[in-house]
């Protein structure tokens, strides 16, 4: 209705969700991909581009797991006692931030909000190790029971185990 896109990869043999991506329409020129899930591929060219983003910068991304939704923030070579992970009930949230003020960051859980569930201060924990933030929200009952039901749907379907043997017809 609103057309927006979602293009979504998962693994051929875990059906493990490795990228998600949106792009809602603007009435002019094109929009630009907002990933939910996974990263976007670096584009930097060393022949045409001039400048790149700095490799020392914080690198924000979400990786989940069977049983979590996990957050990772690579380049962040703070002491572990430094960081708070709390949720925002009132915003619905989750939200990262220094005792240093260098780093902030609010993170919206919209699988959640999709199945219209609120967030729960004893299903959040977090870990920093090798100046990499984990923050992981352990994922509710409602929200596995919907991945198996995809999961399922997956195997009834009987996908192919190795890329590449998708039948495409010549003209």
């Amino acid at each position: 209705k609103d057309r927006t896109e979602m293009i979504e990869e998962y693994d051929l043999k875990t059906h493990e969700l490795l990228l998600r991506k949106l792009k809602t329409p603007r009435e002019f020129g094109e929009s630009d991909w907002i990933y939910e899930v996974g990263e976007p591929q670096a584009k930097f060219n060393p022949d045409n581009d001039i400048m790149a983003p700095s490799s020392k910068n914080p690198v924000f991304i979400r990786k989940d797991t069977d049983k979590h939704f996990q957050w990772r923030v690579r380049n962040l070579p703070y002491e572990k006692a430094n960081f708070d992970v709390s949720i925002d009930h009132e915003k619905q949230q989750i939200v990262i931030r220094t005792a240093n003020k260098k780093y902030y960051k609010r993170i919206d859980v919209t699988d959640l909000k999709k199945s219209s569930l609120s967030l729960d201060t004893d299903l959040l924990s977090w870990d920093h190790q090798h100046n990499t933030l984990i923050v992981s929200y352990a994922k509710p009952n409602e929200v596995l029971i919907e991945e198996h039901q995809l999961k399922q749907a997956f195997k009834k379907q009987g996908a192919k185990s190795s890329e590449g043997d998708v039948e495409c017809k010549q003209q």
